[in-house]
């Protein structure tokens, strides 16, 4: 199974950080980066309104970790892409695995 976690991926988190004219502006930090495998990926490809939507669902697998709490409020960036994590799940209930169920960021 190692070698099968060859896609690297990053959780981020949001963060207020100042915008330097006294404001405050909400950005994406990284949480935590790891080596994932695809389990699962479907495109869905609609046309609402003359405009293409592309709806990506996609499931990572990664090594189990009790370092890191992986929650709906996080997003993955993977290849340039955004995810919004729908579930986390531990494969098996053995503590081996994490699925990752994931959609686009719209």
């Amino acid at each position: 199974m190692i070698g099968k976690l060859h896609n690297r991926i990053t959780f981020q988190s949001q963060s207020s950080v100042s915008d330097g004219a006294g404001g405050v502006v909400t950005t994406l930090v990284d949480y935590y980066t790891c080596w994932a495998q695809m389990a699962r990926n479907t495109n869905d490809r609609t046309d609402i309104a003359g405009k293409d939507n592309i709806n990506d669902d996609i499931t990572f697998r990664i090594r189990y970790t009790t370092s890191k709490v992986f929650t709906n409020k996080l997003v993955i960036s993977y290849q340039s892409r955004l995810y919004n994590i729908n579930s986390v799940i531990d494969e098996g209930d053995n503590n081996r695995y994490f699925l990752i169920a994931c959609s686009t960021l719209k």
